[in-house]
């Protein structure tokens, strides 16, 4: 969240040995070791843990003097923010800048306090505290950072006068990849730097999670679907609101097993009982299918889902407030996907699939920004529950209280945020072309900051402030009724569409839109509903054409009324709850089919072929989804022969005959795309042969590194090998740089320059892409005693396997080097599987 410094962790020490509590001596620690501990917890996101033994460290600092310690009540505070409790992040906040206002990380608890602050909708004290990070931020790359998230906290309050700073880049945040991004660090990057970190998060994350299997369908016979559904916004939220309908559908639809897991449980008002959606749902579903992870820490979390068995787990937050993301990277479900939540990429490699539809995500540019495969619905993507919770809208007669007898009544349904100078251009154009027209805003919380604000921009640009009207929010269930007086509904410029575009189409008033081109979701979502104005000065064209036209607009009235009843359209759940399902049943069917990106055309969706290879039928609906490349398993059909000899190829360039080819990268002749320590698709004692030619020194040998390269741990690696090759027959070659040999070749006098090039690159890789470290080295005595720790015995060097023509018998030829020094830089040895 606020960018902390994720230290080396020690995770083989007990957490609870490490902090400064009551039963321990103060000497016993280090600060360093406290770091370590409290960054272990923030990694695996153990928020109510974190909250705990910071409070205890905070009451045993209080009664104990050291000479340095930690700034407990900020990581308090981290944890208090990540599990909504936000007065009491502010509260901690401020006393971290009072009691640690001599920490190395000031800027970063001055950010932290303005950012609750935000999301508290204190927008005015949140923008002081912005300029406190920026005084005490140490590196101009983090006071970048917050000057531009107090820029974006000015547009709460409409201020746009902004300071003028550069816009932020990957660079700038020194990170390796966008899980490190809050919600509002993220969508401040422009699209092109987002596009790079998305890049940079599929170079450096890529099967870092690949230890990780995805559980055992609970009954592996049954053709039934079995579905989770993840969220902390089950109370009032729109994903409460829209997803209702849907929920009920699903309960009680054959042929598919739903479950719900509820994780820190936000509450939307303070003070409010807005449960009954909560219980609604748990109703609908039963106890035993919604599952409350309040309270658990990670592992907890991933037991309990996990046990289930999934087809699909479903988030629903994305980058948001009191998301789950972390828990997915332990392949919780068969397939894993992102849907409803922040309208962008989660930067996520673990995360299988975005879910949209073709009007949301043009396919002319569909991957550009996202990590994910994107699974596109041919209709409205974004399921609804209007029908029954908002049916009475259409049999009332329209709310009239707010609309000006005789004039044109825009409306803006959008709050601050969403509103940008040029929205505001625009609007105010329209309203000098449509005489006596009015338009409306609603009073969000926090309105109050920024009404001013806004007037005075009408002002400026020649709309009188009695124009604007103020509209009360209504209870949420009249929402949408006391939506009726507009006529004309205008949307924003930034994000746009969405559940606000719903809303407004729902009260049977035309949406005016806008679609400035490709670069993300946010700029075309909902537009299935919306008359679209492509580019500023059409949509200010557009609003004016319908506004000045009183027959134009009754006309649109008559065709957005109509979609309400629509059979199929935006606001049938049902239909659009089987859309959903029979695209889950393709993403779980997806290996045997795929859509070739580079085959459409004239923003078509290339046709669905068929790996009939494979022999699996596709999924009900097929035709409702585009997806990315996927390769197919073709190592299945080796492996479907009980009596067959599996011989895996890890890191295999070239295909052979009877040899399965194992690697990250999904080439053409890969056979299984997965890292080199997972190999879960195989069991316990049944692979005949392994061999691995320089790939084991890619892995690294001590604490995970940040990103890029080695994300394979090798002890883990050569464990995993040890538990899949049989016991008595199994055999292991590996072949690794030789550092003995290559060290004394490095330090002979006689070595040229260039020939110590050539060296330095066999010991730290040549670096031509993501995967080409080298992050340890290795001698005989070294790997030996790795493969004697991972259960691997009768360690033997050879010269040759007779395998392959490879780099296990590389040689390098210098010239004017004296060939009698032996240039073979290869170690190769062949081991078994240990008896005991």
């Amino acid at each position: 969240m606020f960018l902390l410094p994720l230290l080396s962790l020690l995770s083989f020490i007990p957490l609870l040995a490490l902090l400064p509590l009551p039963t321990l001596e103060a000497a016993a620690v280090t600060i360093s070791d406290e770091l370590n501990a409290i960054n272990e917890l923030i990694s695996t996101s153990s928020w109510t843990t974190l909250e705990q033994l910071t409070s205890m460290g905070i009451q045993y600092q209080s009664t104990v003097k050291r000479e340095e310690n930690i700034c407990l009540q900020y990581y308090k505070a981290v944890a208090e923010y990540h599990l909504g409790k936000v007065k009491a992040s502010i509260g901690d906040f401020r006393s971290a800048t009072e009691l640690c206002s001599g920490a190395a990380n000031l800027g970063d608890i001055y950010g932290g306090l303005a950012e609750s602050l935000l999301v508290d909708r204190q927008v005015r004290a949140s923008i002081e505290e912005y300029k406190q990070a920026i005084r005490y931020s140490e590196t101009v790359a983090r006071k970048t950072m917050y000057e531009v998230k107090m820029e974006k906290a000015k547009s709460w309050i409409v201020d746009f006068e902004l300071h003028r700073v550069q816009e932020p880049s990957a660079s700038d945040f020194d990170l390796c990849s966008l899980n490190d991004f809050s919600e509002a660090q993220y969508t401040q990057l422009s699209y092109t730097s987002k596009k790079q970190i998305s890049d940079n998060s599929n170079r450096a994350n890529n099967n870092n999670y690949a230890a990780a299997s995805p559980p055992s369908p609970s009954n592996p016979s049954s053709s039934s679907l079995s579905i989770g559904l993840i969220s902390s916004d089950w109370r009032v939220h729109p994903i409460s609101t829209l997803l209702r309908g849907m929920i009920q559908h699903l309960a009680s639809k054959s042929g598919v097993e739903l479950y719900i897991f509820s994780v820190n449980d936000i509450k939307s008002v303070p003070n409010v009982d807005d449960g009954w959606w909560l219980r609604n749902i748990t109703g609908t579903v039963g106890p035993t299918n919604f599952l409350d992870l309040k309270g658990l820490d990670e592992a907890e979390m991933t037991k309990v889902i996990k046990h289930k068995g999934l087809d699909c787990l479903v988030d629903l937050n994305g980058k948001t407030l009191g998301n789950s993301l972390g828990l997915f990277k332990h392949r919780l479900a068969q397939v894993q996907v992102t849907y409803l939540g922040l309208p962008q990429t989660t930067g996520l490699e673990y995360m299988d699939y975005f879910v949209a539809d073709v009007s949301a995500l043009g396919v002319d540019w569909m991957s550009e920004y996202f990590a994910e495969s994107l699974a596109l619905l041919d209709s409205n993507y974004i399921i609804n529950d209007y029908r029954n919770l908002q049916g009475h809208v259409p049999k009332r007669h329209p709310f009239r209280l707010h609309a000006p007898q005789g004039r044109v009544f825009f409306s803006v349904a959008s709050n601050f945020m969403k509103i940008s100078e040029q929205s505001v251009e625009v609007y105010a154009n329209i309203m000098r072309r449509v005489e006596g027209s009015k338009i409306s805003f609603f009073e969000y919380k926090g309105v109050e900051e920024g009404r001013e604000n806004l007037l005075r921009e009408f002002e400026r640009r020649g709309i009188s402030r009695k124009r604007i009207v103020w509209i009360e929010q209504a209870p949420w269930i009249s929402h949408t009724w006391s939506k009726t007086c507009v006529d004309v509904w205008l949307d924003s410029s930034g994000k746009n569409g969405h559940t606000t575009g719903l809303d407004s189409a729902w009260s049977g008033a035309p949406v005016i839109s806008v679609d400035q081109g490709g670069g993300g979701m946010n700029i075309r979502a909902g537009m299935e509903w919306s008359e679209v104005g492509h580019g500023m000065k059409d949509w200010e064209n557009l609003g004016v054409a319908v506004g000045s036209d009183s027959d134009l607009r009754m006309g649109l009235r008559e065709k957005s009324q109509g979609r309400r009843e629509e059979q199929g359209g935006p606001f049938d759940f049902k239909a659009g709850s089987d859309r959903f399902v029979n695209l889950l049943k393709a993403m779980v069917g997806a290996h045997g089919f795929h859509v070739l990106k580079s085959e459409t055309k004239n923003g078509i969706p290339a046709e669905v072929e068929m790996e009939m290879e494979v022999g699996q039928p596709l999924a009900e609906g097929w035709n409702e989804l585009v997806m990315h490349p996927s390769p197919s398993p073709s190592w299945k059909d080796k492996e479907s022969d009980a009596d067959a000899v599996i011989k895996l190829h890890i890191g295999g360039q070239h295909p052979s005959s009877g040899w399965t080819i194992v690697d990250v990268s999904p080439r053409a002749e890969v056979d299984l795309v997965t890292g080199m320590d997972d190999l879960s698709v195989f069991g316990d004692g049944s692979v005949d042969v392994i061999y691995a030619s320089h790939v084991l020194e890619h892995g690294y040998h001590g604490v995970e590194p940040p990103c890029g390269g080695g994300g394979h741990s090798i002890l883990a690696t050569l464990t995993e090998w040890a538990r899949v090759l049989k016991r008595g027959s199994g055999k292991l070659y590996v072949s690794v740089p030789d550092l003995s040999v290559l060290a004394k070749l490095f330090v002979d006098p006689r070595m040229s320059a260039q020939g110590k090039f050539k060296i330095m690159r066999i010991m730290y890789g040549g670096q031509t892409d993501a995967h080409d470290y080298h992050m340890v080295g290795f001698e005989h005595d070294i790997l030996e005693a790795y493969f004697l720790e991972a259960g691997l015995c009768n360690f033997k060097a050879v010269e040759d396997f007779g395998f392959f023509q490879d780099t296990s018998i590389a040689v390098l030829d210098f010239d004017n080097f004296p060939k009698e020094l032996g240039l073979k830089i290869s170690l190769n040895v062949v081991a078994e599987v240990c008896d005991n």
